[in-house]
């Protein structure tokens, strides 16, 4: 073995050595991210609970409980869809940490149950307001839609529309 490969191997072994550790470092980075996007929805949650969200919940009516969870599916959901804005803007320091293919699944998988906590906010509102007017259940998901849209509940339009968007 002549001497000039030696070196050549060792020099080989440390660019390997920093790849490994830049990885590392990405990764430790991306699930810090992921730390604190759990942490935005946990810290909603909590404060809505704070915020007398939870007695409505535990204590409250049939009607109240239904509002009360209305309520925090749309924060939850509306964090969620924050979330997925930031994931799909192609931020230079998330496409660094998170890489975009990385930040655009991500974006995918946080839809499939922001979307589904958006319609459980709308339908829980609906029923939860139906009963506090005294409107059946069963007739609730179809009056208090026109009565929110009536002016019984400021800006229903736009929540509709961007519901439907």
């Amino acid at each position: 073995m002549s001497t000039t490969q030696v070196p050549l191997r060792l020099e080989g072994l440390a660019d390997r050595y920093r790849d490994r550790q830049r990885a590392l470092l990405r990764r430790r980075r991306a699930d810090l991210l992921e730390v604190g996007a759990v942490a935005m929805v946990v810290t909603t949650v909590v404060m809505f609970l704070l915020n007398a969200g939870g007695p409505a919940l535990m204590t409250g009516t049939a009607a109240s409980r239904l509002i009360a969870l209305g309520r925090v599916t749309g924060l939850v959901g509306t964090a969620l869809l924050l979330l997925q804005l930031l994931l799909a803007a192609r931020l230079p320091w998330v496409d660094r940490v998170y890489g975009h293919d990385r930040a655009l699944i991500a974006h995918r998988r946080v839809s499939r149950v922001a979307v589904p906590l958006l319609l459980a906010h709308a339908g829980a509102l609906i029923l939860g307001y139906a009963a506090q007017a005294g409107i059946s259940p069963w007739l609730g998901w179809l009056i208090e839609p026109i009565r929110m849209l009536g002016g019984a509940v400021p800006d229903m339009l736009t929540a509709f529309a961007s519901l439907a968007i």
